[in-house]
C-alpha cells in the first residue's frame, strides 16, 4: 500500500499540473483509500477538499464518475472493517451511479464492487436467515457471484480466488459445509499463488469466521493469524489491528498452546 500511495501522489501531481481536475479527484480517492487502510490520518484531498466536500462538489457538478469512485471506496472500506450497516446503506447509494450514468469512467472499481456486493449479500443473507430480508440479500449475492463467474472466464488469474470465496460464502449460507471448506481453502490458495495478499487476508479472515461458527476455535485462531500476516504484508495496519482484537477475544476459547492447524 505504501508503494501504491507514493505512485498515486506522483500521478496526482501530474494530473493537477495538466489541469485534469476530475482525474485528480479520482486519484485522491485511491490515495485516501490507502491512507484509511494504513491508518494514516492525512487528508488526501488537501488543499482544496475533504473527502465529503469532494463528493458534494462532484454531485453538484454531475461528475458521476467521481461520485461513483468515492461511494465504492467507502463501501470497500466498510466491508473490510466490518461496518456492515454502512456497507448496506452504501449499496443503495452506489446504485445511483451505475455504468448507465453520465460519465462512464473506468470499470475496474465496478468489478471489485460486484465482488464486495457479493460478500455483503451473503453476509446479510446469513444475518437475516429465515426472513424476507435474507431472501433479498441472498439474491443480490447470487447475482454478483454470477457476474464474477463471467469475469473469471475472461481472466481466471484476477477473478478465480474471488469467485471461490463468494462460492464459499454461499455454501456457508446454505449449510453445505463440505463445499464451504473446500471453497475457502481454494480461495486462499489461489490468492496466495496469484500474489493478492490483500485477498488472501480476506479469505483467511472469512474462513476463520466460518470456523468460529462451527465452534472450531483452534482452527479459527490459526486462520485469523494467517489473515493478520497477510494484511500486515499488504500494509493495512487498520485491518491487522482489527484481526488482533478478534484473536484476543478468541484465544481464551482455544486449547492451551494451540498455534497452528
Amino acid at each position: 500500500l505504501s508503494v501504491i500511495a507514493e505512485a498515486v501522489r506522483n500521478y496526482m501531481q501530474r494530473a493537477y499540473q495538466c489541469k485534469q481536475i476530475n482525474l485528480w479527484k479520482c486519484l485522491a480517492t485511491l490515495l485516501q483509500l490507502s491512507h484509511d487502510l494504513m491508518g494514516i490520518k492525512d487528508n488526501a484531498f488537501t488543499p482544496h477538499f475533504t473527502e465529503e466536500t469532494c463528493y458534494q462538489d462532484a454531485k453538484l457538478k454531475k461528475s458521476f464518475a467521481v461520485c461513483r469512485g468515492l461511494v465504492h471506496k467507502r463501501k470497500y472500506i466498510a466491508i473490510l472493517t466490518g461496518d456492515v450497516l454502512s456497507a448496506a446503506t452504501l449499496y443503495d447509494v452506489a446504485n445511483e451511479y451505475t455504468l448507465g450514468s453520465i460519465g462512464l469512467g473506468r470499470q475496474i472499481h465496478m468489478m471489485v464492487g460486484d465482488f464486495v456486493d457479493g460478500l455483503l449479500g451473503f453476509l446479510l443473507g446469513r444475518k437475516y436467515k429465515g426472513t424476507e430480508e435474507s431472501t433479498k440479500w441472498m439474491a443480490i449475492g447470487c447475482k454478483c457471484l454470477d457476474v464474477i463467474k463471467g469475469h473469471e472466464r475472461n481472466s481466471d488469474w484476477n477473478f478465480a480466488n474471488k469467485m471461490h470465496l463468494l462460492e464459499a460464502e454461499y455454501y456457508f449460507c446454505i449449510d453445505d459445509h463440505e463445499n464451504a471448506v473446500a471453497s475457502y481453502r481454494l480461495a486462499i490458495t489461489l490468492a496466495r499463488e496469484h500474489r493478492f495478499c490483500h485477498e488472501e487476508g480476506l479469505a483467511e479472515e472469512k474462513f476463520a469466521t466460518y470456523l468460529m461458527y462451527c465452534n472450531q476455535s483452534d482452527a479459527a485462531l490459526h486462520h485469523f493469524t494467517n489473515a493478520k500476516k497477510a494484511y500486515t504484508k499488504w500494509g493495512a495496519k487498520v485491518l491487522a489491528d482489527r484481526i488482533s482484537k478478534a484473536m484476543a477475544i478468541l484465544a481464551p476459547l482455544c486449547s492451551r498452546g494451540s498455534t497452528a492447524f
